[in-house]
């Protein structure tokens, strides 16, 4: 599967903001320029730039033992050889630590909600702050380490 333009159309679908054009490939719009100018990715090539530096330079990501080789690694051909995933291939982290701790410690992300959940019903929703979500799972982390 690749970016949007990238693809190729498959059957008679929404024709949304994707439109078959020559050799079945989908076409894209641009949005606006405004809504482009306030966006936190305004282009496809900052998206690929993006992308490409979250893969080959993950600088974000608190580590306990470095990746030692390639971050990603991988094969889906099978006249290439065995099909694997290799991902962080040695390397070892602590999720939690880095999806929670460090923005409500460190980044004092705590008052900022870490997601939205809606249910069924309308108006069965509710929101999760970084530090409320970090509380729940030290929380369980607690009934875990006693069972």
């Amino acid at each position: 599967m690749g970016l949007p333009e990238e693809r190729v159309r498959s059957g008679s679908g929404s024709r949304g903001q994707e439109e078959a054009g020559a050799g079945g490939r989908a076409r894209s719009w641009s949005p606006p320029p405004e809504v482009s100018r306030s966006a936190h990715v305004p282009s496809l090539q900052r998206y690929r730039e993006l992308h490409r530096r979250s893969v080959e330079e993950p600088r974000e990501f608190y580590w306990k033992t470095p990746c030692p080789g390639p971050f990603l690694r991988y094969n889906f051909d099978v006249t290439k050889g065995k099909i694997f995933i290799e991902w962080m291939k040695g390397a070892t982290t602590n999720i939690c630590y880095n999806v929670l701790d460090r923005n409500v410690h460190e980044k004092k992300l705590g008052d900022k909600v870490a997601f939205y959940w809606e249910g069924n019903e309308p108006g069965e929703t509710t929101q999760i702050t970084y530090h409320q979500l970090l509380v729940q799972v030290c929380q369980f982390s607690n009934v875990l380490r006693k069972q």
